[in-house]
């Protein structure tokens, strides 16, 4: 009898073994990991990931603060008396005329933003591909890195980077990974796509009403500022985080003095 239930315990050890290697397949994934002969797993994803962070995050706020660009000379400097820095906020719907609804000056924003971030991340992201392979010959492998190019996606929550690489690694055995990815959390696509609304109703309707909006998704905050030469300048910032996008509107300006 005893020797019956040694058994039976000894099954119920091995299947929860054989669940816990199959659960932990799953959740690794057999493309995301390079695996040592001595089967510690490297996840060259997360190191990627960590190495951008900051910098990924750092580029989309300065962005975010200039109505979605790194530089653009068509733009209105302007800072909040309670802001430390001014920054040049980019018009995105701008007419010269007075009395005139204004026009779209980026009606693909959220392409444009994931080229601005393309173009203001290239350099990391080639470091940090290097810096990855650095890593893997501090632990004895022979390396072999050949970078391409990578991708930027804008998605709810999210930045995402796909990266063009082929990473072959050589001590006893040899594995391969095709292709590094990075998801950075940032709600720079969420506050974009309020922007973009803003810009439509102003092109528009000559106005957008930032109290309804507020009441129908209450996740966002909009300050609205007028300045003394009627330009719109609108903050967008998601609830519950510290990011903000800033934009400047001229429209349906009314001459002084009428």
């Amino acid at each position: 009898m005893n020797n019956k239930k040694g058994q039976i315990t000894i099954f119920v050890i091995i299947a929860v073994i054989i669940i816990a290697v199959v659960v932990l397949f799953f959740l690794i994934g057999p493309g995301d990991t390079l695996i040592n002969p001595e089967g510690r797993v490297e996840n060259p994803n997360n190191l990627l990931s960590l190495c951008l962070k900051d910098a990924v995050k750092e580029k989309a706020q300065e962005i975010s603060s200039k109505g979605g660009y790194i530089e653009n000379p068509f733009n209105r400097t302007f800072k909040f008396t309670d802001e430390d820095e001014t920054y040049d906020v980019a018009f995105l719907c701008y007419t010269k005329e007075f009395y005139n609804p204004c026009v779209t000056q980026q009606p693909m924003m959220i392409s444009h933003l994931e080229d601005e971030l393309k173009n203001a991340l290239g350099k990391k992201v080639e470091d940090c591909v290097e810096e990855i392979g650095r890593n893997y010959e501090a632990q004895g492998y022979t390396v072999d890195v050949n970078y391409k190019d990578f991708n930027v996606e804008l998605i709810p929550d999210e930045i995402k980077l796909d990266v063009d690489v082929r990473i072959g690694l050589s001590k006893v055995e040899t594995s391969v990974q095709e292709g590094l990815n990075a998801n950075i959390q940032s709600k720079l696509y969420n506050n974009a796509i309020v922007a973009q609304q803003i810009v439509f109703q102003n092109a528009k309707f000559c106005n957008f009403d930032y109290f309804g909006y507020m009441m129908t998704y209450p996740e966002f905050e909009i300050d609205y500022f007028r300045t003394s030469d009627s330009i719109k300048i609108y903050t967008i910032k998601e609830l519950n985080s510290e990011e903000w996008f800033r934009l400047a509107i001229r429209t349906c300006v009314i001459p002084q003095g009428i």
